[in-house]
Formats: C-alpha cells, structure tokens, sequence
C-alpha cells in the first residue's frame, strides 16, 4: 500500500491567493518526488460550497503536519487568521509565519514573533522557507534547486497584491472584551490542550480557575455563543465536558492571553 501524501497548510487572506499559489507551487515542485501536497485555505476551489469553514479547515489541519502562514500588515488584522493558526496550536502542527508586504519578521508582534518565521526581504527566503517545511515534515533537505527565481516569483506575487480597503485600526491594541472569569477558563483551557489533554470536566474547570459552578454555567453559555469553546453536555452538568475552540484559541492569540505569553 502506497503511503499516505504529505500535505502542507497555506494559511492566507483572499486577496494574497496569488502568492499562496506561487507558494503551494514552489512547496510541490521541491517535493514532487515525495508527492508533497498543499491545501490553501483561502482558495475557492479548495472549500466546497456549503461545507462550514471551520469544519474543513480542522479536517485539513487533521492530514497535514505543517501551516506556512502568509502574514502581511493587513493579515494580521483578519481575525480568521489567528482563528486558523489557533486551530493549528490546537493540534500542535508547525507553524511557519511567512511575512510579505513590508513587514518584517522582525516586527511580528507577539505570539507570532515566537515562531520561526521566514520574511521576503531576505536574501534566503525561499530556501528557508522549504527548509522549514523539509524539516515539519522530516524530509531530507532541498538542494540543487533554483532558489533565486523562486524567490523572485515569490516577491512578484506579493507586488501585485491589491487590497481594496482603507486600513482598519489594529484589533490587536484593543482591550480584551472578556471578563477575567472568561479569560481565566479560556487561558486553562488553552493550558491544557497544549498538554494534549483535549477537554476537562466542568467541575475540573471550575476548580482549576476558582469559578464556582453556577458562575461556571453563565460564562460557559457565553463562551459557546462566541464559538469559543466546545460543551460536551452530559444530563449531570458536572460531568460535561468542556475543551477550547480554535476561535477561542485565536482570541487568545489576538490578545496575547495565551499561556505563558505575558
């Protein structure tokens, strides 16, 4: 039996379709002896109508090993991509921030600074880029490739990157929107998945963060009205389940409330 294809997760806006095309292509073309392939989360083609997003966006993080997530001063501002890279830390894929458009990996604001980021403004950006990914994926590394005019395409294809929207203000400056109780389940929560534990008891939960119970049912209800959490509901509430949601998780992120982040 043939082994299954590797795959690769290109996290991007609409408008950068173009260059999450050009990266997709370069990924393929250094590992097309590996039958490496790529899912672009932003490409039409890829989500088939009436399929929930979030739903296919967990199935596709299911199959591959590692996200190349394309970060611009205007990304950075969507929330879906902090809810995409939550659902990537939620299953502990490898994360690669690839910047473009004139930031710099230097200028990532935290927790994405923390990864192991790749900028077009260096010289090296595409063999560290497919480096990065040889390394997710446990590949030998690429060599004897054209790396020069792969960047070049690389770099084109951000140039032509149109956005049709005056600049938003900066989500991530905004205060959180959260009471602390809310905060104080969701950063457990988070704790806990980066651990491998998926989801904990309601009463676990409640002890964990010093919420009393009948607290603990109100804020669970708001949090699942977010789309921040998931409940397991179980006819005795104390034995309902609870574990974070990519959206929580990317809350989180777009705060920098993660676990061990401030």
């Amino acid at each position: 039996m043939a082994a299954a294809p590797l795959r690769v997760f290109i996290s991007h806006i609409h408008e950068e379709a173009a260059l999450g095309a050009v990266v997709s292509s370069c990924i393929k073309d250094a590992f097309h002896a590996r039958s490496v392939t790529t899912f672009l989360s932003g490409d039409a083609q890829d989500l088939p109508a009436g399929r929930k997003w979030i739903e296919v966006i967990e199935q596709e993080l299911d199959q591959a090993a590692v996200v190349v997530a394309l970060l611009s001063p205007v990304s950075l501002r969507r929330p879906w991509v902090n809810i995409e890279l939550g659902a990537a830390w939620i299953k502990h894929r490898h994360i690669i921030p690839l910047c473009h458009s004139d930031l710099r990996v230097g200028d990532l604001p935290r927790p994405f600074g923390d990864f192991h980021g790749v900028g077009l403004d260096q010289d090296d950006a595409a063999e560290r880029l497919l480096g990065g990914v040889a390394d997710a994926l446990r590949l030998e590394q690429p060599r004897r490739l054209a790396f020069k005019e792969m960047l070049a395409e690389l770099r084109s294809a951000a140039a032509g990157i149109k956005i049709a929207e005056s600049p938003a203000p900066d989500a991530r400056a905004e205060p959180p929107d959260l009471p602390p109780e809310q905060i104080r389940m969701l950063r457990f929560l988070a704790g806990l998945a980066n651990r491998g534990i998926d989801k904990v008891p309601l009463s676990n939960l409640a002890a964990g963060t010093q919420v009393g119970l009948a607290a603990m049912k109100y804020h669970l209800a708001e949090l699942e009205k977010r789309h921040f959490v998931y409940v397991g509901h179980h006819p005795k509430p104390r034995e309902s389940d609870v574990r974070i949601s990519p959206g929580g998780v990317g809350w989180l992120l777009a705060q920098d409330e993660m676990p061990g982040s401030s």
